[in-house]
């Protein structure tokens, strides 16, 4: 670090200056009366001259002045070295300059180099260095005030601006450039690395671009930090955006005071923090943490592995966590929150539904306003809860709450071990309590509640009927029993009789046991009892009732009163009867008599005359006997019929009378005798017919199969049989009808043939059943083939069996010959003959109308094409291209044609000297080398190298006295 230890006067320029503590030197004393006289001498090299000039450490009078011209040399034939692709847009200069130093102090070296101000510093061909600054390097332009230039074609333009490597360009004021093509045009920017990019005001950019051994600048892959205050570290790090800060291979900070760290990670939003490799931070205020974490909307934050927050204000944190709903919050690896404000917690945890909670691995919250909190727990309906390991609530608003619980229906709740709740507003408490019908309560290890609104209460305990309650340990309702208690009526204590109670069947049960386990309840209040009652009466309410017991009545059997000790018993006379009661000791007689009345009969006709009353046996009987009635036949005079006699019913002709029973049937005989039958319908007779030799009369014609037929059907349907020609017919009667015989007359033919391949003739006479025929016999004249040479031809006319000719097409062949018309080959009939490519061909085997054969030329489509014409065309542009030589710099050439008709051409090099264009410099030649070039050394001159030894000595050494 540079410190400033003292202030010395120089004499040279007449200013008090600070010295370096880089500066070396050595204090020589002398005395002069009282005043002692300090002597420094300094010696400084080249590089730190330009360093501490850039820095600003000397002032520019610190140094001897060297006067222009002082260095004369002069650049020719410079050429431009254009633009260099920067963002700078850096220009080289053309040459035919001399180098020269304006300002005081200033220092130009190389061709073209320029120092234009106090103090400046250029050193390299076509150097520039202005305003106090440093050049240093071909092409190297340092135009800012104490502005640093170090490499070819820097460029430092801004104040104090520092530009190192080739290319470098610092023109923003208090900048910083290193790096080859770096580029940084803000204030107080830095950029390091090759082709970065620094616009941002004091932005820092850190990083080189992918094409290391290219010097041009690359905006492709370059590291930019392009936003105020912002700052890019790695390759392709781009920082756009004010504070923005993008660390890492490919990352991209966009937002405003954005974070984005980690390769291929992206923050593009206000305040967004991406961390991890490929990490996407979308939202305002957004975080996203882990390898391909994403945060996608505003105040989303993901943490994790692959873990995705989309919605607003969502929270994802754990491997493939997902919080898709706004405000959504997702913990645990795979967890997912997809609805809005929902909550997963846990490995695979799912709250899919709106306002969902879903806590423990697998648990899963689908219903809107559902929890389910525990490993396997399940809440899928809406405003279900479910807690505890493999609980499920599947109705609306059910709760289930323990370990494998199920709440299964509409607003059931379900609590305990394996503990079920299955129908509508069923409430089941207790492990393995099962509260399964409508309205159902089981409560208590293993209670059961299968009926509609039953209620167990107790371990065990069941309630099975409907309505039903099974009260304690055990306790089972069984089933309703009908209501078997007696009417009763009782006398109050004024004697007044209260009517009896209606009894009403029970339609539930309440069960404090079993039957084989009782209980008793005690400490029961008393009961109101009256007509509507259905209050429990307990033991002192039972007490007074037996102690007012009575009996009951009855009326054959029904009971029909109840008789209090109080009560009386009243004897009445009824219909057809007299009551009378007779007093005795202790007991009582009651006697009923009963009212008779007497039956009279007249004509079978029985009639009760006087009072109304009752009859006794004897008079019924004789009423019976005297009754009856009158039984008549065709008109005539009827018969008086008495009870108990016997009526008699005689069959007539064709009239059969059977009884079964008391049921007599009268019907017709089955073999009746008729003396005339007329039937005005049909008439059907099952079996056969016998007319006893009398004719069936006026019968129509038959049309079916099964019809007889009349005599003119039959004369209608007679067969004759007349002879025909060269016949004979003979007929003969039988039993069964004429039988008639055919006989053919002898018959002769001929038979001729006008071919002369047939020959016909007579072979005999044969029998053909009863005549005699002539037999014909035809011969056919076998001819004969002959193949020669391949050819088939008939050696004889005459017909050719099938096998003649296959034997004669088997022999033939035809010929293959040569170009020269030799024959090469004979190819059987059947035998197959392949057309095979030849050199330079290729051979075409068409079945189109025929076999057509034909040959190309196996052109390859570059050197030789085959036109639309057919013919062969030669491509000129892959023939090889001519050669042509033309003279270059300092060369002659000549040609000629060769014996082969190529063109032969022979370069001669001119010849070439050197000589010096000044006394500056010095021109030797060199002995010639075995190609006959002649080397020529070229030096400084003795009076410019003395000339330049003054000067190195005036810049070297430096003497002070104080």
């Amino acid at each position: 670090m540079n410190q400033i230890f003292r202030v010395i006067w120089n004499h040279s320029t007449q200013t008090w200056m600070a010295v370096s503590e880089l500066a070396k030197g050595k204090v020589k004393s002398s005395s002069v009366g009282n005043t002692d006289k300090l002597s420094i001498s300094f010696k400084i090299s080249s590089l730190s001259i330009a360093i501490t000039v850039g820095l600003g450490v000397f002032t520019s009078n610190a140094f001897a002045a060297i006067a222009e011209g002082t260095i004369n040399g002069k650049a020719t034939d410079t050429a431009s070295l254009g633009k260099y692709g920067t963002p700078n847009n850096l220009q080289g200069s053309n040459g035919d300059t001399d180098n020269y130093s304006k300002g005081l102090g200033g220092i130009a070296i190389g061709q073209n180099s320029v120092s234009t101000y106090q103090g400046g510093v250029a050193v390299g061909e076509r150097s520039t260095a202005t305003n106090v600054a440093v050049a240093l390097g071909s092409a190297a332009t340092a135009n800012g005030s104490s502005a640093i230039a170090l490499g070819t074609a820097t460029l430092a333009s801004g104040a104090n601006s520092l530009a190192i490597m080739r290319q470098a360009g610092a023109t923003g004021n208090y900048s910083m450039a290193i790096g080859t093509a770096a580029s940084v045009s803000s204030e107080a920017g830095i950029g390091i690395g090759k082709s970065v990019l620094t616009t941002g005001t004091r932005a820092i950019a850190i990083g080189s671009a992918t094409d290391s051994s290219s010097n041009s600048y690359n905006a492709a892959t370059n590291t930019q930090a392009t936003g105020t205050d912002s700052i890019a570290f790695g390759t392709k790090a781009r920082a756009t955006n004010t504070t923005a800060t993008a660390i890492g291979s490919n990352t991209t900070a966009s937002g405003v005071s954005s974070n984005s760290i980690g390769v291929n990670s992206t923050a593009s939003a206000v305040n967004a923090t991406a961390i991890g490799v490929d990490s996407v931070a979308k939202g305002a205020n957004s975080t996203a943490i882990g390898t391909i974490a994403n945060a996608s909307a505003a105040n989303t934050v993901a943490i994790g592995t692959n873990t995705i927050a989309f919605g607003t204000s969502a929270v994802a944190v754990g491997e493939n966590a997902t919080a898709q709903g706004n405000y959504g919050i997702a913990t645990g690896a795979n967890a997912t929150a997809s609805a809005a404000h929902s909550i997963a917690t846990g490995f695979n945890a799912t709250a899919s539904g709106v306002n969902t909670f879903a806590v423990g691995e697998n648990s899963t919250a689908s219903g809107p306003n559902t929890v389910a909190i525990g490993k396997l727990s399940v809440a899928n309906a809406t405003n279900a809860t479910a807690i505890g390991l493999q609980t499920n609530a599947t109705g609306e608003s059910a709760i289930a709450i323990g370990k494998a619980v199920n709440a299964t229906a509409l607003n059931t709740i379900a609590m305990g071990n394996d503990t079920d709740a299955l129908a509508e507003n069923a409430m089941a408490f207790g492990a393995y309590a099962n509260a399964s019908a409508v309205n159902s309560i089981a409560i208590g290890r293993t209670a059961v509640a299968t009926a509609a609104n039953a209620t167990a209460i107790g371990r065990q305990s069941t309630a099975a009927l409907e309505g039903s309650l099974a009260l304690g340990n055990g306790s089972t309702t069984g089933t309703s029993v009908p209501a078997t208690t007696l009417n009763y009526e009782f006398s109050n204590d004024s004697g007044t009789k209260v009517a009896p109670n209606t009894q009403k069947a029970a339609n539930s049960v309440v069960s404090v046991g079993t039957s084989s386990y009782q209980r008793k309840i005690i400490n029961v209040a008393a009961g109101a009892v009256n007509a509507t009652s259905t209050e429990a009466i307990n033991g002192s309410q039972l007490y007074d009732v037996v102690t007012k017991v009575g009996f009951n009545i009855q009326e054959n059997g029904t009971t029909k009163s109840r008789i209090n000790n109080n009560n009386l018993v009243n004897f009445a006379s009824g219909t057809y009867t007299t009551a009378s009661v007779t007093d005795g000791a202790n007991s009582s007689k009651v006697v009923f008599n009963v009212v008779n009345q007497a039956i009279t009969t007249t004509k079978g006709v029985a009639a009760a005359t006087g009072t109304a009353g009752l009859a006794t046996a004897a008079d019924v009987v004789n009423a019976v006997n005297n009754t009856g009635f009158n039984l008549q036949a065709n008109d005539a005079s009827s018969s008086f019929v008495k009870s108990g006699d016997t009526v008699n019913f005689k069959q007539g002709d064709n009239i059969l009378v059977t009884k079964s029973g008391n049921n007599i049937t009268v019907a017709t005989s089955m073999t009746p005798t008729f003396t005339m039958l007329t039937t005005t319908g049909d008439a059907t007779i099952g079996g056969n017919l016998d007319m006893t030799n009398g004719k069936i009369t006026n019968l129509a014609d038959g049309t079916n199969p099964n019809d007889a037929v009349n005599l003119s059907q039959l004369k209608a349907n007679t067969t004759k049989v007349v002879e025909g020609k060269n016949t004979t017919v003979t007929n003969t009667t039988g039993a069964d009808g004429t039988t008639y015989t055919i006989n053919a007359d002898d018959t002769s033919a001929s038979v001729s043939t006008d071919s002369s391949l047939l020959t016909v003739t007579p072979n005999g006479s044969k029998t053909v059943g009863n005549a005699t025929v002539t037999d014909y016999k035809v011969s056919l004249t076998q001819g004969t083939l002959a193949t020669n040479d391949g050819v088939v031809s008939p050696a004889t006319n005459g017909v050719a069996t099938t096998q003649d000719v296959a034997d004669a097409i088997g022999k033939g062949y035809w010929k293959v010959g040569n170009n020269a018309g030799t024959e090469t080959a004979q190819i059987k009939f059947g035998d197959q003959v392949n057309f095979v490519n030849g050199k330079g061909t290729v051979s075409n085997v068409s079945n189109v109308k025929g076999a057509n054969v034909s040959f190309d030329v196996n052109v390859d489509g570059k050197t030789i094409n085959v036109g639309s014409d057919g013919k062969l065309t030669v491509n000129a542009s892959a023939l090889p291209k001519g050669v042509s030589v033309e003279a270059g710099k300092n060369t002659t050439v000549t040609s000629k044609a060769g014996t082969n008709g190529e063109t032969i051409y022979t370069v001669d090099a001119e010849k070439t000297t050197a000589s010096a264009g000044s006394t500056a410099v010095t021109v030797t030649p060199r002995t010639k080398d075995v190609n006959g070039v002649t080397d020529y050394a070229v030096d400084l001159s003795q009076a410019t190298k003395g000339q330049l030894a003054k000067a190195d000595t005036a810049i070297q050494t430096f003497t002070t006295s104080v």
